[in-house]
């Protein structure tokens, strides 16, 4: 027996799983009726942080004022530009508030203690949303135990492989979060860039938390911790600026799990009594896991088949970094499968199987970027596991921006 394939059958086999308990809820959520909510009218308030948005804002704003939806306040708080943001602001017909520059969740809260509406939705200035979003948004509030809905949100698109990965790694995500929130009644990936949240149940909490680098999820777990659902609603679309650079993409990777370990510090108390954290407790610790253990498994068993001569060689690293692997592994299955890669090729093949609904459910027409990414998927994961190892590694040096005592 070689142990070291022996650990990676158990690694890939759990990966299998959590792949495969998804597959599930997400046939169950698209085969199913989508549940239906009470016509109730809302006053809605939209706020607007933002911070050096020059590039952005009009774009925003303008999305926000093409809404089918009537009744309804912009309010944007400048935190302390030094670019030309507030000019732009002050040629639309919105409600401008100013600050020091004091960060985004300050923003938001001033803008959350002036505006009026019974609904509060919140958007960074680097978004666009559909012009349907606020009634999208605003309907599952019919349901009065719902304290917060978030909407599905894809990267503005541009000509680069690195968009192209991170549009179809969006899309999947969306149609996860929507399958759980349709299960479970919660969002267990709450995206604050475009979302609505109920005036009492921000007022049970006392606003959007001031001690998290993921003031999103933070919000989702207070919520959570005062007894409000927490969905995802995915008829609510917009877009968001994406990085543009592998740096950034870093960055924005490493800044998410730094805020994950947080949340993990600060509401450790709901482990096994909350099921949104407990579902985050286990699944941010496995990933991480799974990044220090994944990359030198996968070196070792690329080396353990690794064929001799140039060509075989250069044909077998095509194969094994590209969808056509695991398909040419399952259609040989009777000579080339075994127990030792059984689960990381059907990994493989479900992820795209899952991409590929993802795409399909949210009327998302293919093209051929959606096709590469889609075939080269494989790589952009180890990349991602990279930066949550860099995320690892920066917390272990840089705790106090990690984590809170």
């Amino acid at each position: 027996m070689n142990l070291v394939l022996s650990l990676g059958t158990i690694i890939f086999g759990i990966l299998f799983l959590f792949l495969f308990s998804f597959a599930t809820l997400i046939l169950l959520t698209v085969t199913t009726k989508q549940k239906e909510y009470d016509d109730v009218s809302h006053s809605i308030s939209v706020i607007i942080p933002a911070y050096n948005e020059a590039n952005n804002i009009e774009r925003c704003i303008t999305s926000f004022q093409d809404q089918t939806h009537d009744d309804y306040e912009i309010i944007i708080v400048d935190d302390g530009s030094t670019d030309n943001t507030r000019s732009i602001i002050n040629d639309h017909d919105v409600t401008l508030l100013t600050q020091d520059h004091n960060g985004k969740v300050t923003a938001l809260n001033t803008a959350y203690e002036q505006a009026e509406g019974d609904i509060i939705v919140a958007a960074d200035a680097d978004t666009a949303v559909k012009n349907d979003f606020l009634e999208s948004i605003t309907r599952p509030f019919g349901d009065k135990a719902v304290g917060a809905v978030s909407g599905a949100v894809t990267p503005f698109s541009y000509p680069t492989a690195l968009n192209a990965f991170q549009t179809v790694e969006y899309y999947y995500n969306n149609i996860i979060r929507h399958a759980v929130s349709h299960t479970f009644s919660t969002d267990i990936w709450f995206f604050g860039c475009i979302a609505a949240y109920r005036r009492d149940a921000l007022d049970d909490i006392n606003g959007f938390p001031k001690d998290s680098l993921t003031e999103d999820m933070d919000t989702n777990l207070e919520l959570r911790r005062h007894g409000w659902n927490t969905l995802h609603e995915p008829s609510a679309q917009g877009q968001t600026e994406p990085p543009r650079t592998m740096t950034g993409l870093a960055k924005q990777r490493q800044r998410w799990w730094g805020g994950g370990y947080q949340l993990l510090s600060k509401h450790r108390d709901l482990l096994h009594n909350e099921p949104t954290f407990t579902f985050i407790f286990y699944h941010h610790w496995w990933w991480a896991a799974y990044a220090v253990t994944s990359v030198p498994l996968l070196a070792y068993q690329y080396s353990y088949w690794l064929p001799t001569g140039i060509a075989n060689t250069a044909w077998y690293t095509f194969r094994w970094f590209t969808l056509l692997g695991p398909i040419i592994v399952f259609y040989n299955a009777a000579s080339w499968l075994s127990a030792y890669n059984v689960f990381g090729v059907s990994s493989g093949i479900l992820t795209a199987i899952l991409i590929a609904t993802a795409l399909w459910y949210y009327e998302k027409s293919p093209d051929l970027s959606d096709a590469m990414a889609l075939f080269l998927y494989f790589p952009y994961t180890i990349l991602l596991n990279a930066f949550i190892l860099l995320g690892l590694y920066k917390a272990r040096l840089e705790p106090e921006q990690t984590y809170i005592e």
